[in-house]
């Protein structure tokens, strides 16, 4: 006589927070950041917040446009979106920039702009090339010590299998995103947290973090500023999270596909380029901080990890003679 087999306990368990119904198994996660839900950040315990400038960009003593390599001759105060949007915008029609990279890097933004104009969903190449540059020519974040990855792949891991995949990137068309992926606020919060497994993997031990993530949808740029305690990767360690959460801070506080500071404005772009030397600064002040404790004791610092507005011209028309005057 055959015996009946038992049928398999199922072990995943529900709750209901906020409305939704997180069922709290890991095998019930998207298995890749891109495709995050919003009952994954449930089940992950994770909250974006309006924040502010101060709560998000590290602070400086002293004056940022008085560093050494302060990029002077990208701010263009005069170059408005107005310009860059006309098709036949030319760079080398603007006698005020001599430059050969600031060219170029007006030259790319202009492509940007064009290309967030279009209707249809395009290329987000534009995009990909001008934060290179930002990130490489301008701000230098790939000056040693510091190194610029360019979309390096990363996994979460819960219960010690990778279970999320994610490649972090910051090339966004401004008809890619939308509300039903909070304008890829969710993508984000798990390249945040394959970024930070990183950290915990690397260095062998759990730890509290702070970690920020620049969000760029066409020429409009969102920082964020997440905390995630030690104990947050104690509770991975044996599955979903139970008491411990992360908080992604957001500046500037709104959410939307333009809500950010637009790089294509003479003042969001000065914004831009001093906290993005902030966060360099930061993280370069960090590295010396570690380095010497490392020396006398050791041990290991504070552990920073790297994913590492928009005004308009009330005028129109114009030359681009008129940036000269």
């Amino acid at each position: 006589m055959s015996q009946k087999k038992r049928p398999k306990e199922n072990r995943t368990r529900t709750v209901i927070r906020d409305g939704l119904l997180v069922q709290k198994d890991k095998d019930f996660l998207s298995t890749s950041a891109s495709k995050f839900n919003p009952i994954d950040l449930e089940a992950l315990r994770v909250n974006f917040v309006p924040s502010t400038e101060d709560n998000v960009i590290p602070s400086f003593e002293g004056t940022v446009t008085d560093l050494p390599d302060f990029p002077e001759n990208y701010l263009l105060p005069k170059l408005r979106r107005r310009f860059l949007e006309r098709h036949d915008f030319d760079v080398e029609k603007v006698k005020s920039i001599t430059d050969k990279s600031v060219r170029t890097f007006v030259d790319k933004l202009h492509d940007t702009v064009q290309n967030g104009l279009l209707a249809l969903e395009t290329s987000e190449t534009y995009t990909d090339t001008l934060m290179i540059h930002l990130l490489v020519r301008v701000v230098g974040f790939d000056d040693w010590p510091l190194k610029l990855k360019i979309h390096p792949p990363y996994n979460l891991y819960i219960e010690d299998e990778a279970t999320v995949f994610a490649e972090p990137e910051f090339d966004k068309h401004l008809k890619n995103v939308g509300p039903s992926n909070e304008f890829g606020e969710l993508q984000i919060a798990g390249e945040i947290l394959a970024c930070a497994n990183e950290n915990i993997r690397r260095s062998g031990q759990y730890m509290d973090q702070r970690l920020f993530a620049i969000r760029v949808i066409s020429t409009y740029f969102t920082f964020y500023m997440a905390t995630i305690p030690a104990d947050y990767w104690e509770e991975l360690h044996i599955g979903l999270p139970e008491s411990e959460s992360v908080e992604i801070q957001r500046w500037p506080r709104g959410n939307g596909a333009q809500t950010g500071l637009d790089i294509a404005d003479p003042a969001e772009r000065k914004q831009i380029i001093i906290s993005l030397l902030k966060l360099r600064e930061f993280l370069l002040n960090s590295e010396e901080e570690v380095t010497e404790e490392d020396e006398s004791e050791g041990g290991t610092g504070e552990e920073v990890g790297e994913e590492v507005v928009t005004g308009e011209d009330e005028s129109e028309g114009g030359t681009d003679e008129e940036m000269d005057e």
